[in-house]
């Protein structure tokens, strides 16, 4: 960004100029050249020597063991700048040593611009004095940059710099870059000492915010409301003891692995989680079975809300009791999260699931004390979640992290067989005596003043019935308390209640008790449960009421104050699904969560009138089952977008400003992150779940309700984009809702928009995204379903709501997510994909197609084959003979991204159209410099090569022996780029004559070779063996063995020795002690030591010596 602003200065014709890498590569080339007159090395080569000392501050910005004519010079982006001006620095300084200070202290420099991205993302603060200062030294780097390009007009580099104003002016350029390079240094410090100071503060404030006395886990909570005689069994189970007695011995056996693992396996509602709580308490009571005075104990309780079954929910919740136990983990931390955010500036560290994996193996590794880690739910996370956190317990039990891990499930194959070896096995059996126990735990609960014989009758009859599930007996007391029943009809009700396997008829006999009053009331508690069970997080009790309401009374609602005056108030809703839920909170609106995954299960698979009485889904197969479930989901994903939509275009909301400009500028500038989210300070038992119910509570950063928004708008906001994607084809809604609601520019769109960066609601953004790149078109490729894109894509489009980048930025999106499907459905939109048929495009989604991280699934494979044929079919159609003018450049990105699908399309159908071979093959050097072959070489594609070679219908020469127009380089001298011997044997085969062939400069492709210190010896053998390269061509200083001797290459050297390399023009004798030295003597005395002994090997002189 910073780069960007300072390119705003410059005039067009310097703009034009930035991008004319032909210039620079012409400037590079002249760097390069050595004078074979007065044998005097390069420009650059005399310049690296002479800031030997100072170049270490380059780091890794360039790379001073490849030739200079390897490099790929750009100048048009930021690392561009500051890689061609080091360059042309250290070139200068090769001319002229009396510019050797000024090029010091510019060097010096570009590691401090390289520390701003530690800092902060500098995009996000465009006003911020750190900024200005960035565009400022960009600004002087541009200036050296022009300066320098002024030479070009003289024949050479040396002349040119005595005849230009160069001499002049590189002491105010560089003193200018001085100054301001310290000044960023300093603002950097500041802002570094800030950051840290922040990171106390955030967590001060955090906890004066929420005292300890309410910071309490509603749901750890209600599981320890529990009946600890009926979990008592687990502690004298033996697999349990024995998994504790591994655990004791865990940290003492360093010969196997300290991870210990204890899975707990029980059917839906037979106690599983009441009995995980137990055991959180018990190894936190007992510190003699962990070995610490402070047993150190993670738990979490996963639920499927679509929000705590989430592996990245269970990794920072982990993370965070990490963090709040190890308090000088915290620096970790923080250069953790910044390093993974200039890695990724699209997601929070946080909300990365495997950046959040990798990081938590490594910080679990480094634990000198041991962890107990209680997860209980495991199977109420979906496949893909499951799979990631199968494999978190791999990654550390490999790692050998001290970590004691107990889980609870329903019985899973899977999940069993793919735990480590040792792992300890438990299985809830059915057992009269607990079922007596946790019934007369209820019972004492909910009929406290009843007389004692009628609870003995009740305990007794559901500890008959039980057949182990609790949470069948916990039903049957909410219904038989429901409403207040006469003791005869209690006992006559108890001899009819519907099996443990029949809850769905259960749960219809309590629908029918909560609505017996008022059969209106049915239509009200069904919308309620299916909104609970479908939404994207865990509701409150005002937002549910929103949403039914919304749903009820949809055709009465216009603005908020209808919403408000409509439908039954907060708590007539709270009285009607009471039964049916769990209310957690208890300042302001609280959480409501459905009581039991069986009956999330049921609303999911069944409309509630069906409850009980509709067996078809018993009568179908698994596939035809799953079809049915996925239409119901489908569906009700449609009636909650609906919600979401109709909310989101109130009246009354669409001219309230909820984030002014100079709060958004505030809120970007200060980024909480993972503390700002979460308590570092909070109790230990304070699990996700406490956080989510009572966020609602806490005092916000930013408050929609209180900004006249309404108390649904942060939902709407933050998940109707979920129901978008997964709404039901047959459901879809209004294309006109959604344009009116993307309208780019609109004030509608940057209220949801800013508020769906933000779902915590806190400073802090969690979804990096630009809102001034959106539009209605980007939104409904990126959150639209495949459905609605084909439908969205029919109507007749504004153009003046529809940016000109917005086509190949929703194909980015959807490339971004894999979503090969919606690409296929936008090119083949007839008025769409006319705006996507270009050579630009097409360049774009080979680069796409590179950074795609799921090209080793063949389904994906395939249906990038699909899309690049597609894009051929149409962009090479014999109408537009412009679109041949890409050829050239369209295939050589290919060979050079490796994209082999790609190339084949191209050949197969050149094979048939011969305009098209022939412009494939045209030659445009300042597209690409290398051509087809030498590019899959230069860029180490050996599939790519292989294909182009064998080609029979396309004649492939031309490119083959192509050579460039700077230096005259050929494939192979582009090939030992790659160090790959299996190109170089290819290429050897296909074109021989080549391995003898030289650069303008006199250099051979081994001699190339030689000179990279990380050069194979496989590939220098492929040279010297396949190729019959002269090992001793050049001679002297320029000798493939002497240049391998001052690259410390041991292995090479002494394959140029054995076959037949002079030794003895490498070694030199001393006269007065008759001692063998190199020629070139080395600085490390070990490698000179080795390489003399090879040396001496391989000639019968040196061993007299």
């Amino acid at each position: 960004a910073a780069f960007n602003q300072a390119c705003l200065s410059l005039h067009e014709d310097q703009k034009t100029a930035l991008g004319d890498i032909q210039g620079l590569r012409n400037l590079f080339e002249q760097l390069d050249s050595s004078n074979k007159k007065s044998n005097e090395d390069s420009l650059f080569r005399r310049g690296v020597k002479v800031l030997s000392p100072t170049l270490g501050v380059l780091g890794s910005s360039i790379s001073l063991a490849t030739p200079l004519a390897a490099l790929d010079p750009v100048a048009s982006n930021a690392f561009g700048i500051i890689q061609s001006v080091m360059t042309i620095a250290i070139g200068v300084c090769g001319a002229e040593t009396q510019f050797q200070e000024q090029v010091e202290g510019m060097l010096k420099g570009i590691p401090i611009i390289e520390r701003c991205n530690e800092i902060r993302d500098l995009r996000q603060s465009q006003n911020s004095l750190m900024f200005q200062v960035l565009v400022q030294i960009y600004k002087d780097l541009l200036d050296f940059y022009f300066e320098a390009m002024h030479i070009l007009e003289s024949d050479s580099f040396f002349v040119g710099l005595q005849k230009s104003r160069f001499r002049q002016k590189l002491p105010e350029i560089a003193s200018s870059l001085a100054a301001n390079t310290d000044q960023l240094d300093r603002l950097i410090n500041v802002e570094s000492y800030a950051l840290i100071q922040k990171i106390d503060d955030d967590q001060s404030s955090i906890k004066s915010k929420y005292p300890a006395k309410v910071k309490q886990a509603e749901y750890y909570d209600s599981l320890r409301n529990r009946a600890d005689e009926a979990c008592k069994w687990i502690i004298s189970s033996a697999c349990f003891l024995e998994w504790l007695e591994d655990s004791n011995h865990g940290l003492q056996l360093s010969s196997g692995p300290s991870s210990k693992f204890c899975i707990l396996f029980g059917d839906m509602g037979s106690g599983k989680s009441a009995t995980a709580s137990f055991v959180v308490d018990f190894l936190s009571s007992y510190p003699v079975f962990s070995g610490s005075l402070k047993p150190f104990v993670c738990s979490y309780y996963c639920k499927n809300d679509n929000e705590t079954n989430k592996a990245e929910s269970i990794y920072r919740s982990i993370l965070s009791q990490v963090l709040k136990r190890m308090g000088s983990l915290k620096p970790r931390f923080m250069k953790w999260y910044k390093e993974a955010q200039s890695k990724n500036s699209l997601i929070d560290p946080t909300r990365d699931k495997k950046a959040l994996r990798d990081f938590l193996v490594a910080v679990l590794q480094d634990l000198s004390g041991r962890l107990y880690l209680v997860l209980d739910g495991v199977d109420e996370c979906d496949y893909e979640n499951r799979e990631h956190l199968l494999d978190f317990f791999e990654q550390f039990h490999e790692h050998r992290a001290p970590v004691h891990v107990f889980l609870s499930s329903r019985y899973d194959e899977s999940l069993e067989e793919r735990l480590p070896p040792g792992r300890r096995i438990l299985r809830m059996e059915a057992s009269l005596d607990r079922d007596y126990t946790i019934a007369a735990f209820h019972v004492n609960r909910f009929f406290k003043q009843r007389p004692e014989e009628l609870k003995e009758v009740i305990i007794s009859e559901l500890a008959a019935q039980a057949e182990g599930s609790a949470i069948w007996l916990t039903m049957v007391l909410e219904y038989l308390r429901r409403p207040h029943r006469e003791e005869e009809q209690i006992k006559r009700l108890l001899k009819h209640m519907p099996s443990p396997k029949s809850m769905s008829e259960l749960y219809r006999k309590l629908l029918e008790s909560a609505t017996r009053e008022n059969s209106e009331d049915e239509p009200i508690v069904e919308c309620a449960l299916e909104t609970l069970a479908i939404s994207g997080r865990l509701l409150t009790l005002d937002e549910l009421r929103c949403a039914v309401t919304l749903r009820m009374e949809e055709e009465n609602i216009s603005c908020l104050s209808d919403l408000e005056a409509c439908g039954l108030s907060s708590t007539g809703l709270q009285e009607l699904i009471n039964p049916f839920v769990s209310f957690a909170g208890h300042a302001g609106s609280p959480t409501v969560r459905l009581v039991h995954q069986s009956l999330k299960d049921l609303i999911l698979s069944e409309a509630l009138p069906d409850w009980g009485r509709d067996d078809s889904l018993k009568r179908v197969n698994t596939r035809q089952r799953q079809a049915r479930l996925e239409q119901r989901q489908a569906k009700l994903h449609s009636s909650l977008l609906s919600c979401c939509i109709k909310y989101l275009l109130l009246d009354d909301l669409q001219e309230k400003d909820l984030f002014p400009e100079e709060h958004i500028t505030l809120t970007a500038s200060i980024d909480l992150g993972f503390f700002g989210s979460y308590n570092m300070d909070s109790d230990d038992h304070e699990t996700n779940e406490s956080r989510s119910a009572s966020s609602q509570s806490r005092k916000r950063d930013l408050d929609p309700e209180q900004a006249g928004l309404g108390k649904f708008f942060t939902y709407a906001a933050c998940y109707w984009t979920e129901h978008f994607k997964q709404c039901s084809s047959d459901a879809l809604p209004n294309a006109d809702d959604i344009s009116k609601l993307c309208r780019h520019g609109s004030l509608i769109l940057r209220n949801w928009m800013e508020t769906y960066k933000r779902p915590s609601l806190t400073l802090s953004i969690q979804r990096h995204l630009n809102v001034e790149a959106y539009d209605e078109l980007v939104a409904s490729a990126r959150f639209g379903s495949h459905a609605f894109l084909a439908k969205f894509l029919e109507r007749r489009f504004d153009d003046k709501y529809i940016r000109k980048e917005s086509p190949v930025e929703a194909v980015g999106w959807l490339t971004h997510f894999g979503d090969i499907t919606g690409v296929k459905i936008m090119l083949q939109n007839e008025s769409l994909g006319s705006k996507l048929r270009n050579g630009f495009f097409m360049c774009e989604m080979i680069a796409t197609w590179k950074d795609s991280e799921a090209l080793e699934k063949q389904a994906t494979q395939l249906a990038w084959k699909e899309v690049f044929q597609i894009l051929v079919r149409d962009y090479f159609d014999g109408d537009d003979s412009s679109s041949y003018d890409w050829a050239n450049a369209i295939l050589c990105l290919a060979a050079r991204r490796g994209c082999l699908t790609l190339v084949e399309i191209l050949f197969e159908r050149a094979s048939q159209e011969p305009r098209l071979a022939e412009a494939l093959l045209q030659e445009t050097p300042k597209e690409s410099p290398y051509q087809s072959v030498g590019e899959a070489a230069f860029w180490d594609q050996p599939h790519v090569v292989r294909y182009l070679l064998t080609q029979t219908h396309v004649d492939i020469s031309a490119h083959l022996h192509h050579r460039t127009s700077i230096d005259h380089r050929n494939v192979l001298h582009c090939a030992v780029r790659s160090n790959n011997p299996e190109i170089i044997r290819l290429l050897i085969k296909k074109h021989p004559s080549g391995v003898h062939e030289k650069t303008d400069s006199g250099d051979t492709p081994l001699q190339i070779l030689a000179f990279n210190s990380a050069a194979k010896v496989d590939a220098v053998r492929a040279l010297v063996e396949d190729g019959k390269a002269d090992v001793n061509l050049g001679g002297g200083w320029y000798s493939p063995l002497r240049t391998a001797i001052r690259q410390k290459n041991v292995d090479v050297c002494r394959l140029l020795a054995s076959h037949g390399a002079q030794v003895d023009d490498a070694i030199t004798v001393d006269a007065e002690t008759g001692l063998c030295r190199l020629s070139d003597g080395l600085e490390d005395v070990e490698a000179e030591r080795r390489i003399l002994e090879v040396l001496a090997s391989a000639s019968p002189r040196t061993v007299i010596l």
